[in-house]
């Protein structure tokens, strides 16, 4: 009998056997067990039923089954255990063989039939489990708000899985793999899980399986909700949009890989639209928790990183590497704070590695603590907005692959562009910039030179602690921008951008300056004002050379400035005759309280020099240079005389003269320095149309 699974055990469902209208035991009554939903009594309807003995063996039996005095089951007497291998139906008799209780189904369900059933396809499901989403997109529920469990999503994963529930409400909603499934039936398993993952869609987390399809019908699940990136590298193959999220999370456990060569798009990673208007698509209330990496396999062929087009962002950290273009671009940011921007490995001739600008629109009121564009190609940074503040940028090891990427506009004369600053009302609270020193770029391409090329169009804007040490740095627009503890190799600013205050500049090479410009404590190894420069103050600080090599508008002075090198042609303010001071529109440069190693002046050059010392002094012909109150070592001059001196204290005088070839106004005095024998010492000129000197007091 060993083949029989005789395991339904024959009983009342209220042991032991009662009478219908009395709570006493059926007394000497009878059992039938029949098919399900038949009468029992008729032996044609009865079912085999067992006698189970202590030992476990099974003997089959005759119906009726009898009961004691107590209700009890008995066999031969002794109350006995019964079973059969199905379910059934059954009827009680009282000891008057008159029923008491029909049941038509005892079990509500078929053992043999439930065993066929768990091992179908779908038989998991009776037991509130199946194997994956593919098996449970193919079962069909059985009752209402079922739930099953789906151990991974495809076999072997490990990953995906979950609780689903039958929602027996929804007939339309899309299978979207992951939190909706619909079966053939048309039914709806939906995830009970309401904090949905990548796996859940079935990406795979390796960095080397395609997830593009999984995750984007991941993201489109978590629209207006989060995303979670965290515990896996993600390889996409074409732009992932996650414009309709609200926040991401993500952590140094994850990254978005890219292969350029097979990639379907302009951009690896869109938050907000970058093919609509100035005024169109973009985001609000954007948050980025943790780190977001997307790193590119290669920079063989152009791709871009990641856009974004919003306001009200909210960023952790954002690392881009390794695009043949732009790495992250930012179009119509505002009211946004970024804790750290970075991109490395990425730009060319033609794209910056990191772009932030208006778009059309505007890029202002945002906050970044640090902006990093780290071994770009050619072009690093381009800033444009107002209203900004960013507290660091580290833009070091620029790969300058060409002296030509198309721009013809720079103060310097450079062709090319590093950096491009152009914003108003922002601030800059630290920089450090500067170009590869070695010969080839990591994938072959040589390197021309390892100066950066660097643009500054600031306006009613701060730029602190500059440092780019062999960088040259163009500026041709701007109003009362301040550059302080500037480092640099060359500075160049020219007209339009007036009222430029530079403090505490370091420049190895030349500063060239406009107009409207005041230098603060700088030390600076040449010094040039540009072709009509006006109205240009240096305070303090040191220079080597002073180098004249334009025409001027004039009003340039020095205060307590330290010029170590000769002074020599230091031009004139237009004026009508070319041997006069008369008619002049600006004052001519002045000295006050400097120290000078030594003057030697230039035909029709004009100066003041108020106060101060100068070692050395040997005037070139028809130098018109006044010294007023100053301290000189040696004085001398050759040819023309055009110097005034007055109160000059002056070791050692060679030679001295009253200015007899330049006129200046009537009532200007001039002093003799120097021994003076039968001669006049003070001189006045008495015309303001002919070089006329008389001799006020002679000794």
């Amino acid at each position: 009998m060993s083949e029989i699974n005789a395991n339904v055990i024959i009983s009342m469902p209220s042991s032991p056997f009662t009478l219908a209208t009395s709570f006493k035991a059926a007394s000497g009554g009878s059992v039938y067990i029949g098919k399900v939903n038949t009468d029992p009594f008729h032996p044609e309807n009865q079912v085999q039923v067992y006698l189970e003995k202590r030992e476990g063996e099974i003997v089959p039996v005759a119906q009726p089954l009898l009961l004691n005095s107590a209700g009890y089951l008995v066999y031969e007497g002794a109350i006995a255990k019964f079973v059969t291998d199905k379910n059934h139906s059954m009827t009680v008799f009282d000891a008057s063989n008159v029923p008491q209780f029909y049941y038509p189904d005892i079990l509500k369900y078929e053992p043999d039939q439930f065993k066929r059933q768990l091992s179908g396809s779908d038989g998991l499901k009776y037991i509130g489990r199946c194997p994956d989403i593919g098996m449970l997109r193919i079962t069909e529920p059985n009752e209402k708000n079922q739930l099953i469990d789906v151990v991974e999503y495809f076999q072997g994963c490990s990953f995906g899985g979950g609780y689903f529930i039958y929602d027996d409400t929804d007939k339309e909603s899309v299978d979207n793999g992951g939190s909706i499934i619909a079966t053939a039936g048309g039914h709806r398993w939906k995830r009970r899980e309401t904090y949905l993952l990548p796996v859940h869609f079935g990406a795979v987390p390796d960095g080397k399986t395609d997830v593009t399809d999984s995750m984007r019908r991941y993201i489109a699940a978590s629209a207006r909700g989060t995303v979670d990136f965290r515990n896996g590298f993600w390889r996409i193959s074409s732009t992932l949009d996650l414009t309709h999220v609200a926040t991401i999370i993500t952590d140094g456990t994850c990254a978005f890989k890219v292969n350029p060569f097979s990639f379907s798009g302009e951009w690896a990673m869109t938050i907000g639209h970058p093919d609509r208007g100035a005024y169109a698509g973009r985001v609000a209330k954007f948050v980025i928790q943790g780190i977001l990496t997307i790193d590119s396999d290669s920079r063989s062929v152009p791709l871009n990183g990641l856009y974004m087009k919003g306001s009200w962002f909210v960023v952790d950290h954002i690392r881009v590497t390794n695009f043949n273009g732009t790495g992250i671009h930012q179009s119509a940011v505002w009211d946004s704070t970024f804790k750290r921007l970075s991109v490395e490995l990425c730009g060319n001739s033609e794209k910056y590695a990191c772009s932030l600008n208006g778009g059309g629109d505007t890029y202002n009121t945002t906050h970044i603590g640090a902006l990093q564009a780290e071994q770009s190609y050619d072009k690093a940074l381009c800033i444009t907005g107002i209203r900004n503040v960013i507290e660091n940028i580290h833009c070091e090891r620029t790969y300058i692959t060409t002296l030509d990427d198309g721009n013809t506009k720079l103060p310097s004369g450079l062709k090319y562009t590093t950096c491009d600053f152009n914003i108003g009302n922002s601030t800059i609270n630290q920089a450090i910039i500067d170009a590869y020193t070695g010969s080839t770029t990591p994938d072959g391409i040589a390197c021309i030179t390892d100066v950066p090329s660097i643009s500054l169009s600031l306006d009613y804007s701060e730029a602190r602690n500059i440092n780019a040490t062999n960088g040259i740095l163009s500026c041709a627009f701007g109003h009362q921008t301040l550059y302080s503890t500037i480092v640099a190799k060359n500075f160049h600013i020219v007209e339009p951008a007036q009222k430029i205050t530079v403090e505490n500049p370091r420049i190895s090479e030349k500063i060239c300056i406009g107009s409207e410009v005041i230098i603060n404590n700088g030390m600076i190894n040449i010094f040039t004002p540009n072709n009509n420069a006006r109205n240009i103050i240096i305070n303090g600080g040191e220079i080597n050379k002073v180098d004249f090599g334009s025409h001027i508008r004039g009003h340039i002075t020095f205060n307590n400035v330290a010029i170590t090198g000769e002074i020599g042609d230091l031009k004139s303010p237009p004026y009508k005759n070319t041997n006069s001071v008369i008619g002049m529109q600006f004052p001519p440069t002045t000295f006050n309280n400097c120290q000078l190693e030594s003057v030697v002046g230039a035909w029709n050059s004009r100066a003041i020099f108020n106060g101060g010392a100068i070692r050395s002094v040997n005037l070139n012909s028809q130098s018109a240079f006044e010294f007023y109150n100053v301290s000189i070592g040696t004085f001398n001059y050759s040819g023309n005389t055009a110097f005034i001196t007055r109160g000059v204290k002056a070791e050692n005088v060679l030679r001295w003269a009253e200015p007899r070839h330049f006129l200046y106004p009537a009532g200007t005095i001039t002093e003799r320095i120097g021994p003076a024998t039968n001669c006049g010492i003070i001189y006045l000129c008495r015309s303001n149309t002919e070089v006329k000197w008389t001799p006020i007091m002679s000794v």
